[in-house]
């Protein structure tokens, strides 16, 4: 069958057809990383809240230790779902300390029968930990905001 267009236009077609698609993907990839942004600036705060009161309520266990051990020990299993939660939010940039924190905080969870757990000692520093987990994602949230 004869053509009508000339060789050289199918030529441009294609080659516009190629960086088309190349610009598709770019803009695609950046649709992602803005909805991304905006999925972490509604959903941070509030987990940011929750792993608060988790810190908080873990704090008021800390006072009555060996008492209120089960509870601290929940408060440590919730405070890590949450901020296991948050990793998927936060910039990949900014997720190294917390997955370091999140880590720690899984450790404990699964090894809490032992005896080293018993005292509040090791406990307080998990609960640092969580402190500086809600620092951390504070800032992050601030960053959010400017971008």
């Amino acid at each position: 069958m004869i053509s009508y267009i000339p060789q050289w236009i199918q030529d441009i077609n294609t080659v516009m057809g190629i960086v088309g698609f190349f610009i598709t993907l770019i803009v695609m990839y950046q649709v992602r990383e803005i909805r991304a942004t905006f999925r972490a600036r509604a959903r941070l705060p509030q987990i940011n809240k929750e792993l608060q009161k988790a810190g908080s309520a873990l704090n008021t266990s800390l006072n009555n230790w060996p008492v209120s051990k089960n509870t601290g020990h929940g408060q440590i299993k919730v405070a890590s779902s949450l901020i296991d939660d948050a990793i998927t939010f936060i910039p990949r940039a900014s997720r190294k300390k917390i997955v370091e924190i999140n880590g720690k905080l899984s450790k404990a969870v699964h090894e809490f029968s032992q005896a080293r757990y018993d005292t509040p000692d090791a406990v307080w520093d998990l609960y640092s930990d969580i402190q500086v987990a809600i620092t951390s994602l504070n800032q992050i949230e601030k960053n959010l905001n400017w971008e």
